[in-house]
């Protein structure tokens, strides 16, 4: 049996890169591994594995809401479009929305829609109601699925190239 941290390092080393920034941003989500500890880790490992690791280490982010926006955020990374902010708020006269990846610079945001999120169809709306306010504020607006992001990553590459222009 070894610690969360212990076994968020060795998946680290070991996995792909999606799957094991997936697992270390969970971890942290959970509250089992905290950022700082798992970058100490990283930095002071030798050996096979080393470079997946501090990959890792500088990928992580304790902000991230999700699988789907881990992977997303990694996809992003890997085509040289990572987000410049993470869960950004953007308030807005009389509203404030937080979005799961933003560029300001550019006026874009990337969010990425699951099913499991949507629990409800005040939720289901109130995200349509969110994105709506957000374009209406100047903001170009991405939506992204699972599906894109495991299933069709060019799509989401390009979505997000157009939102920058």
């Amino acid at each position: 049996m070894t610690t969360p941290l212990r076994t968020a390092v060795d998946i680290s080393r070991c996995d792909s890169l999606d799957d094991s920034v997936a697992v270390v941003d969970a971890f942290m989500r959970a509250g089992l591994v905290a950022r700082r500890d798992f970058e100490n880790d990283a930095a002071g490992t030798a050996g096979p594995g080393r470079r997946q690791l501090l990959a890792v280490s500088s990928m992580i982010d304790e902000k991230a809401g999700s699988v789907l926006e881990s992977l997303a955020r990694v996809l992003l990374w890997r085509n040289a479009l990572a987000p410049t902010a993470t869960q950004y708020w953007i308030r807005h006269d009389s509203w404030a929305a937080r979005v799961d990846f933003a560029w300001p610079e550019q006026q874009a945001i990337l969010e990425t829609d699951g099913f499991e999120y949507h629990s409800s169809p005040e939720s289901f709306v109130g995200d349509r109601r969110r994105w709506s306010a957000l374009v209406r504020a100047g903001w170009r607006v991405g939506v992204v699925t699972w599906s894109d992001v495991t299933g069709d990553p060019a799509y989401v590459v390009g979505l997000v190239r157009d939102l920058l222009r």
